[in-house]
C-alpha cells in the first residue's frame, strides 16, 4: 500500500506535506501489520475455493483498510497534479489514473477472490502502468520511436504473460 502511494508521489513530481504525511503513516501501519503479523499474532490460513485466505481478524482489517485509503490518495495525488501540468504530462498522468482506476477494484476483489482477481489486477495495472510511463515520458523525436517500441512490446508482453496465467489458473480450477 505505502507503495502506491510513492510511486504516485514520484511519478507526479508532488511535494506536499500533506501526502509526505500519509505516506508515513501507511507505511508506519504496512510495518506493524507485518511486525504483529510474524513475530505476535500469526493470521491463519483458511481455504476455499478460490485458494488460501487469511481467516478475518483485525489485521486482516487494518490491512484492507489500509489498502483501500492508500488507492484512493494515491489517485487524489495524481487528480491534483493533473490539474496543474502542460499537455504532455496529462496523458501520462491520465493513463496512471486509469490504471489506478483499473487496478483497485481488482485489488480489492483479491481480498475474497485472491488468485484470480490478483493476477489480472496486476497484469492490467502493470501493462497500464507501462504504457504509460514508456509512451508518455520521453519526448525527444529519436526516443520516441524507442519509446513507442517499448510500450508497444511490454504491454504485448504482458498481455501475453496475462493469458498463459489466467489460462493455467482455469486448467487448474478444472481440476479440483
Amino acid at each position: 500500500a505505502p507503495a502506491l502511494i510513492l510511486f504516485s508521489l514520484l511519478i507526479t513530481r508532488t511535494h506536499n506535506r500533506w501526502f509526505n504525511y500519509f505516506f508515513v503513516l501507511s507505511f508506519s501501519t504496512s510495518l506493524s501489520i507485518s511486525i504483529l503479523n510474524n513475530s505476535f499474532f500469526p493470521s491463519t490460513l483458511e481455504l476455499n475455493s478460490w485458494g488460501y485466505l487469511p481467516e478475518p481478524d483485525i489485521i486482516y482489517s487494518i490491512h484492507r483498510i489500509n489498502f483501500i485509503l492508500s488507492v484512493a490518495v494515491s489517485i487524489l495525488v495524481c487528480g491534483l497534479a493533473y490539474r496543474r501540468t502542460i499537455f504532455t504530462e496529462k496523458q501520462r498522468i491520465a493513463w496512471i489514473m486509469v490504471a489506478y482506476f483499473v487496478g483497485a477494484p481488482f485489488g480489492i476483489l483479491a481480498f475474497n477472490f485472491s488468485k484470480i482477481s490478483g493476477t489480472v489486477g496486476a497484469i492490467s495495472f502493470l501493462s497500464i502502468m507501462s504504457y504509460a510511463v514508456f509512451r508518455h515520458r520521453f519526448i525527444s523525436t529519436p526516443v520516441v520511436v524507442i519509446s513507442q517500441f517499448l510500450s508497444k512490446s511490454l504491454t504485448s508482453l504482458t498481455l501475453i504473460t496475462g493469458y498463459i496465467l489466467i489460462n493455467e489458473f482455469m486448467k487448474q480450477s478444472a481440476m479440483i
